[in-house]
């Protein structure tokens, strides 16, 4: 049985639904294109960095400011600011205001959800029935 991930066994045909840039289309770049990738990336990895800082002094920021708010008011934890980040990231991948969640679209935020799902199943061995939203009571 072929890898669909590694390739094997794969037909010569291109798959048009995949970036030009992948291996079983154009497995060897040009100058200029592995300069302009090799630029992205340290685009993409600043940027990854900013937001890192960011929630980090958020979390820092709410220590401070909400840290004597009582015994019954604590902080949030980091965490909480990554789930911030998160849904207003889903929110506007899906066309949808972060602040009201008004104009998502449905399709879009399947494509997301799915994506989500592979990664989990791909990289972290995820069984896709751990990964279904748990029934509701009715």
């Amino acid at each position: 049985m072929a890898d669909e991930r590694s390739g094997e066994g794969a037909s010569a045909k291109a798959d048009p639904r995949r970036p030009a840039t992948t291996p079983d289309v154009c497995p060897v770049l040009t100058p200029e294109q592995a300069r302009w990738s090799q630029e992205l990336r340290r685009i993409e990895r600043d940027m990854l960095d900013a937001v890192e800082s960011a929630m980090r002094r958020a979390a820092e920021d709410a220590k401070a400011r909400l840290g004597g708010a009582g015994p019954d008011l604590r902080p949030p934890p980091p965490d909480y600011f990554v789930a911030v980040v998160q849904q207003a990231a889903f929110t506007r991948m899906c066309g949808a205001d972060p602040q009201t969640f008004a104009g998502g679209d449905v399709r879009i935020a399947g494509a997301v959800i799915r994506n989500n799902q592979n990664i989990a199943m791909h990289y972290w061995g995820a069984d896709p029935a751990d990964l279904a939203p748990p029934e509701r009571d009715s």
